[in-house]
Order: C-alpha cells, then structure tokens, then sequence
C-alpha cells in the first residue's frame, strides 16, 4: 500500500497548488509519487456530474426558499431524499478510497480527501459527525495529513469559483476546523501550514520536514 498524503483545507488555501508541487519534489527526490485528486475517478466525475446541474438549478429556488425560512424565523432543510443521498454518497466515497491500498508506488499526494467530502456533505445536507466516526475507520489513513489554512478573507477571494456568501464560507471553515480538531484527537498525524504567511516553497518544506521526522521514527 502506497503512503497517503492528503492535503485538506477550505477552498482557496492552496490545495492543488501545493499537492502538485509536493508530488514533482517528491519524484525528484527519488520516490515513486502520483498526484491523486479526490474527484478524478469514473465513480466521482459521474456523482459530480449530477450534483452540479442539481446545485445550479436550484440555486434561485433554494434562496428563495432559504429566505422564506428565514422571514418565519427557522433554516431551510434538505429533503429527505437528498439527504438520504448524501449518506450513500458519503459510503460510497468512503469505499472508493480504499483503491489506495493496491497501489505499489511509495506514495499517493491526495488533493482533498474523503475528509473534506464529509465536510462538504455535513454543510449542505446535515451528515451527522456519528456517521463519520462510523465510516472513518474504513477509509486508509493518511501519513500525513496536512492541513493548508490562512486567514477566511484572503482565501475567500483566491476561490476560483466563489459560489457562497461570506457568510457560508466562514461557516463551513469552522465544520472544517471542527474535524480537523476530531481527527487530531483521533490519532491523526497532522500538521497545519498557513498558506498565507508561507510561500510554496516554504509549504513544501514543512511537509516534507514533517514526512521525514515520519520516516525516522
């Protein structure tokens, strides 16, 4: 089984950038490193390409709905079904992840991981954190887990595609901060890295600084 690196963090922290970055040095320095996004798979490109028709039509309708709530003082709730869907899609996702088990290289650089699609899915459709801890134990753990933060104004803006309020993003970085304090508390071996204050290189190397205290343990 390869070694998992997955680089997580909320939109904008610079997560593709550093993962490339870290799979080409990786392969410089000798070792067997491929670049893995989380949603470059058959399974996920088709689950995506009904999500995101399925987001853009509602769009107006939910923030129609979501202000109609509001005005009778409760938030908007998913139905049912979608919710229902976000649970199996969660599970199916949990087990698409095991692939990393048969590969033979030494290691696998994940930009997101199924960390962030619980995130994803807790936000919009309300998973609960139980059935993460329920699915968590059969997804491969990373080596590493490095999480890319900076401050929630600076990423906000670096977002490529900025489809949420302010509001919504500062709400899911808090889920997100939330789970990482979890997997922390879980055993996980994390390290976080302020992407704004760091530059690319200097991101690397904290990452690889943090895989070789790994490697000599």
């Amino acid at each position: 089984m390869a070694k998992i690196i997955a680089i997580t963090g909320i939109d904008g922290s610079g997560k593709t950038t550093s993962a490339r970055n870290l799979q080409a040095s990786l392969s410089a320095a000798g070792y067997d490193a491929e670049y893995q996004h989380q949603f470059d798979s058959i399974f996920a490109r088709v689950v995506n390409s009904f999500r995101r028709p399925m987001e853009s039509t509602k769009h107006n309708a939910a923030t129609e709905e979501a202000q109609f709530a509001k005005a009778k003082g409760r938030p908007a709730r998913p139905s049912t079904m979608k919710k229902l869907a976000a649970y199996l899609m969660l599970t199916l996702l949990a087990i698409r992840a095991n692939k990393a088990r048969f590969s033979l290289r030494d290691y696998l650089v994940f930009d997101r991981y199924f960390y962030d699609d619980f995130v994803r899915l807790q936000q919009r459709y309300g998973v609960s954190e139980g059935f993460f801890r329920l699915l968590e134990p059969m997804v491969p753990r990373p080596a590493l887990l490095a999480n890319l933060e900076a401050d929630a104004q600076t990423t906000y803006h670096r977002q490529v595609d900025v489809d949420s309020s302010f509001e919504k993003y500062t709400e899911k970085l808090g889920l997100h901060r939330a789970m990482i304090a979890e997997l922390e508390r879980m055993g996980l071996n994390t390290i976080s890295i302020d992407t704004g204050s760091a530059d690319k290189a200097q991101v690397i190397a904290r990452i690889e600084a943090a895989l070789d205290e790994g490697r000599s343990e």
